[in-house]
């Protein structure tokens, strides 16, 4: 795989998400998230989670070549100490790098 075809999931996101973490207070076990921001939408067709989910998602998904690599980059890009090693490798070394996250959506085509 060309470095640039990347699959570190760890780095598959926004800059600004790489200091998140810093932001949260101690102690939380759940977030919630939603996925339509718009409040004026009354219908949706939803399709490509599960796609994702079992492309991406399946399974051990985080190494931790995957941790030191996203750890390097994002001490160059945004400053040393912003990403959450101990975090990452908590997934890598106790959950076997898979991710602790719980998924519940709409029926894929649902209308």
């Amino acid at each position: 795989m060309h470095k640039t075809e990347s699959r570190n999931l760890v780095l598959q996101t926004d800059s600004y998400k790489f200091t998140h973490w810093k932001q949260y207070r101690r102690g939380p076990s759940t977030f919630t998230a939603t996925w339509s921001r718009a409040a004026d939408v009354f219908q949706t067709v939803f399709f490509g989670l599960q796609y994702y989910l079992l492309k991406y998602l399946c399974g051990p998904v985080v190494t931790e070549e995957d941790v030191m690599e996203a750890r390097d980059f994002v001490d160059r890009h945004i400053g040393p100490g912003m990403f959450n090693v101990e975090g990452w490798m908590h997934i890598v070394r106790n959950l076997g790098g898979k991710l602790p996250v719980v998924i519940k959506a709409v029926p894929e085509a649902a209308q």
